[in-house]
């Protein structure tokens, strides 16, 4: 009855884990599940955000605080009780004593590849457990500690593919040729800052030139029935640009839906 009662626990927790992808409030949620075992009293999470970025989270009256590290954890990968250097580190970014301490060592592949580190993150577990309390406690832990490392993996990936988007945004704007991803019916999907300063949700030609029908001499609908790179010169009130259109298709068989137009003045 015990065991099952376990086992549910672990299951729920695993599927709120599951579902969370901010680094804060993964610590907050695991703060709270580790915290409600007996003999915890206090959890900290440290990671390497980047090269030479280093970030503990900890608990404290009630508010989480979030600050940089200068000097990285002990690079040991096994978990460790009690280990000096461990409470020397945590003690010196807490500013307070530490008591008893387990650290389990967290390899999370998304950010080991980015900052170069072999241990990139680290959780503390302060505890008052006795030496006979210690082994359930640690075998125990185990099961909620384990997860922990592939949440954060999801965390960082999609805080990367959201920085890379970012980034990529900011380069496509800042090319000074107007450039825009449209489908086979003129819809846009992305356009540059050159090609409108707004937001554009409409039809290319109505973004670009504020007409209701194509652009004349527009290379899109060649690039569409030959599926092969095509070029025209249009004009723009009193604008001449060179349009060069190419293809987008993910193998050679496929049918063309998608074009980027790229424009010279």
């Amino acid at each position: 009855m015990e065991t099952a009662k376990r086992s549910k626990k672990i299951i729920n927790y695993l599927d709120k884990l599951s579902a969370l992808s901010d680094v804060e409030e993964i610590y907050t949620f695991i703060f709270n599940e580790l915290t409600s075992f007996k003999k915890i009293s206090n959890v900290s999470l440290c990671f390497s955000a980047s090269v030479n970025k280093n970030i503990i989270y900890f608990k404290e009256k009630k508010r989480v605080w979030v600050k940089p590290v200068e000097k990285l954890w002990p690079a040991e990968k096994t978990m460790r009780l009690d280990n000096v250097a461990d409470s020397h580190f945590l003690a010196n970014c807490l500013k307070r004593p530490v008591g008893q301490l387990l650290s389990f060592p967290l390899t999370v592949n998304q950010m080991k590849e980015q900052v170069g580190s072999e241990l990139p993150a680290v959780i503390y577990i302060e505890h008052s457990g006795s030496k006979e309390e210690l082994e359930p406690l640690i075998n125990d832990l185990i099961s909620y500690i384990q997860p922990v490392q592939f949440a954060l993996e999801r965390a960082f990936l999609q805080e990367f593919m959201h920085n890379a988007s970012i980034e990529w945004q900011n380069t496509f704007d800042g090319l000074k040729d107007p450039i825009c991803i449209i489908d086979s019916d003129f819809n846009i999907f992305r356009a540059n800052k050159s090609f409108s300063e707004d937001d554009p949700i409409e039809k290319c030609y109505k973004a670009f030139a504020g007409l209701e029908q194509p652009c004349k001499r527009c290379p899109a609908n060649e690039v569409i029935n030959s599926g092969s790179y095509q070029t025209s010169i249009i004009k723009n009130k009193n604008k001449t640009f060179e349009v060069h259109s190419y293809p987008i298709s993910r193998n050679k068989s496929e049918i063309i839906t998608t074009i980027v137009s790229h424009y010279v003045d």
